[in-house]
C-alpha cells in the first residue's frame, strides 16, 4: 500500500527543518507536523541523515535553553517546553534507521547537561526521563563508557525523587531507567558501581513498605491469597531488587571462590 506522502516527504521533511529552525513562528504547529510524520514508520525512514541530526541538537538546545536558569524562563511557557521535550521524544523513538555515529555524542552531552537543570518533578521531568530511557533502549549497546556518564548527571534527581515522588508514572520510569542500565554496563567496575548507588534506595524503598501496601491476612489459607496481588510498579520495584540482589550474590560468590 502506498502511503499519500511517500513521494513527497523527503522534501517536506527538509521544509519542516526549515521553518523549525528559521521561522520563528508556528513552532507549535510545526513540531505537530513533525510528531505525526516520524509516528510513521515509512516517512520516517526517508529522513536523511542530515536533516535528522540537524532537528535532533534543534530540539535538545531548545529543552536546554528553555530549562536553564531559574527552571523555566519567562518568555517560554512550560506547556511549550513540554512540546519541546515530546518532540524530541518522537525524534529519538523514530529515528531513520540506526542513530548516525556522528550524533551519539553529541546525544550524550546534551542530555548530561540538560539533567543538570532537571529540579522538581512534573510532566517535564518525567517526559525528560521517558527520552533517556528510549535513547537507552534504542541506543545503549552502542554507548560503552558514555552510560556512567548519563547516570552520573542522572543520579541526584534520581536518588532524590526515587523514595518522595507520589508519581507513579515518573516512580516506574526510573525503575526502567534503573534497570536498563544494569543490562547495559558492562564493565565490571563501573557496574559495581551503579549497583552500589541502587542498592541503598532500593532497601530503603522495601523498608518503607512500598510493596507491602496489602495486609496480609492472618488467617489459614493458600499462601498466594496471603501475599495479596501486586501492582505492576510495585512488580517492577521487586525484579528490580531482585536483579540487585544477584548481582551481589554472584559478586560474592565469585569472590569467594578467589580466596
Amino acid at each position: 500500500k502506498i502511503l499519500p506522502l511517500s513521494s513527497v516527504v523527503k522534501p517536506l521533511f527538509n521544509h519542516v527543518w526549515d521553518v523549525l529552525s528559521n521561522v520563528p513562528s508556528f513552532q507549535s504547529e510545526y513540531g505537530i507536523i513533525l510528531r505525526h510524520l516520524l509516528a510513521v514508520r515509512d516517512y520516517s525512514f526517508q529522513m536523511r541523515k542530515r536533516i535528522y541530526c540537524s532537528l535532533v541538537m534543534l530540539y535538545i538546545e531548545k529543552v536546554e535553553a528553555s530549562l536553564n536558569g531559574k527552571n523555566i524562563s519567562h518568555f517560554t511557557s512550560k506547556e511549550e517546553v513540554f512540546r519541546n521535550i515530546l518532540t524530541l521524544h518522537s525524534l529519538l523513538d523514530y529515528p531513520p534507521g540506526d542513530y548516525p555515529v556522528n550524533l551519539r555524542e553529541d546525544i550524550v552531552k546534551g542530555f548530561v547537561r540538560i539533567c543538570s537543570f532537571i529540579r522538581e518533578e512534573g510532566k517535564i521531568s518525567r517526559k525528560l526521563v521517558e527520552c533517556i530511557n528510549t535513547y537507552l533502549l534504542n541506543d545503549g549497546p552502542n554507548l560503552g563508557f558514555q552510560l556512567l556518564e548519563i547516570h552520573n548527571a542522572m543520579q541526584e534527581f534520581l536518588f532524590q525523587c526515587w523514595l518522595t515522588t507520589h508519581d507513579r508514572v515518573l516512580k516506574d520510569s526510573l525503575i526502567v531507567y534503573a534497570r536498563t542500565q544494569l543490562s547495559l554496563i558492562r564493565g565490571a567496575d563501573d557496574r559495581q558501581l551503579l549497583v552500589e548507588h541502587l542498592l541503598d534506595v532500593i532497601y530503603k524503598d522495601l523498608d518503607q513498605g512500598s510493596v507491602s501496601s496489602t495486609s496480609m491476612p492472618r488467617v489459614d489459607g493458600n499462601m498466594d491469597d496471603k501475599l495479596g496481588t501486586l501492582s505492576s510498579s510495585q512488580c517492577g520495584l521487586v525484579e528490580l531488587a531482585a536483579v540487585l540482589f544477584y548481582r551481589v550474590v554472584t559478586r560474592n560468590s565469585s569472590t569467594n571462590s578467589w580466596t
